[in-house]
């Protein structure tokens, strides 16, 4: 039987060197809800997308009788002292290591709705998966201020927190298509990809057309320089035109302008493909982790935001797993493959089955190999290498 007790002072040392700072008591808290959700991750496949509060507490390797447990997980997420935007710094450290990255990284940010509450989640693609590096919550009818401001004060909070070293583009979809927002990006600087509505007005040379009438080549990307976007409150971008074979639509990405030479028109495209990735992290975190069935009743927005931040953690090192070299090898072993490829590729099982196959099989794979492997793995991020760069990563 796996010793989580032993892996809980792995993943303790592991919270206290990423996230600089964080309160002791938070980081046992964080600790002990990891390690909750690894083992509930192990039956993902007979839960249909269902966990609760309950049965996150039960699992908690507290040493208490499980209704004190269940008051020590409400006390945390009802801490106040805990803010998960405050984190961002540690999830870039835990993913990207020290300075560990070269060349431009996409950042994908998009919108879903978990247990009544809008979350917005910033993510960094890998292995087909996204892995998060903030998260942020609201409700609506209980927001102070517009939803504008709330975006902003997120992809805010991500510019100010990002390392010098890293260099980033944002990538968003069709939901945070306004001029206001492109002219906050221009201001500070910062590389962007935002799908435009076909509807929307630009100027091109003396005449206004909307978006959806600039000129295009099946499987040709068309790129428009420094148009001038929105009718009244305008502002100077670069815009390229694609649609592929089976689009049902062509895509209007908007770009700062003069930007070319750090985004030429082929990897504007390129880096738009990966944000479907995203959407498959949603999915991923609803119906695999099963947060789709929990009930929040009062303070859901905090609570659920607090919830979110330990399953992020879980998620990484399941997808770590399923990429490293470990999982590979053992994906020759329970993978059937598709007779035909499905999306450019004949594989049936993710990144995150296969990590968590690794940790609910126990004729799959020594006990002995798995906490070998967690524990190097906590040990490789606490040097700083990153878990981004696992493909160097060497089981034991």
């Amino acid at each position: 039987m796996l010793d989580w007790q032993s892996r809980y002072f792995d993943f303790l040392s592991l919270i206290e060197k990423t996230f600089t700072g964080i309160r002791r008591t938070i980081a046992k808290n964080l600790s002990h809800l990891m390690i909750a959700f690894l083992l509930l991750s192990r039956g993902e496949h007979s839960r249909n997308g269902r966990i609760s509060v309950s049965a996150i507490s039960r699992v908690m390797l507290t040493g208490a009788k499980p209704k004190n447990r269940y008051k020590r997980l409400n006390r945390f997420l009802d801490n106040p002292r805990f803010n998960p935007l405050d984190l961002v710094p540690g999830f870039i450290y835990l993913i990207f290591g020290e300075e560990g990255v070269v060349g431009l990284v996409p950042i994908v940010i998009d919108q879903t709705t978990i247990c009544g509450v809008e979350v917005i989640s910033a993510s960094v693609p890998f292995e087909g998966r996204a892995l998060p590096i903030g998260l942020t919550s609201f409700e609506y009818g209980l927001m102070e201020g517009s939803q504008n401001d709330i975006e902003w004060n997120f992809f805010k909070n991500l510019i100010d927190r990002m390392p010098a070293w890293l260099e980033v583009v944002f990538i968003l979809d069709r939901g945070y298509s306004r001029v206001r927002l492109v002219r906050e990006f221009v201001r500070n600087s910062v590389l962007f990809i935002i799908r435009e509505r076909r509807d929307v007005g630009v100027k091109l040379g003396r005449r206004w057309l909307s978006v959806g009438r600039l000129r295009h080549r099946l499987g040709q990307a068309v790129r428009y320089r420094r148009v001038l976007l929105g009718r009244g409150d305008s502002e100077l971008v670069d815009i390229i035109v694609y649609q592929g074979r089976g689009f049902k639509e062509p895509w209007f990405l908007v770009v700062p302008p003069g930007c070319e030479m750090f985004l030429p028109t082929a990897k504007v495209v390129e880096l738009y493909r990966e944000r479907m990735q995203i959407e498959i992290k949603f999915r991923d975190f609803k119906t695999h982790l099963g947060v789709r069935g929990l009930k929040l009743e009062v303070r859901k927005g905090e609570r659920l935001l607090r919830l979110l931040i330990p399953l992020a953690l879980c998620y990484i090192i399941l997808v770590v797993l399923g990429a490293s070299k470990l999982g590979q090898e053992i994906r020759l072993e329970v993978e059937i493959l598709r007779r035909q490829a499905r999306h450019g590729t004949r594989r049936s099982l993710s990144v995150l089955l296969i990590g968590c196959r690794l940790l609910a099989d126990p004729f799959l794979i020594s006990v002995k190999t798995i906490i070998n492997t967690l524990k190097r793995l906590c040990f490789w991020a606490i040097q700083g290498k990153g878990l981004i760069s696992i493909i160097n990563f060497q089981p034991p």
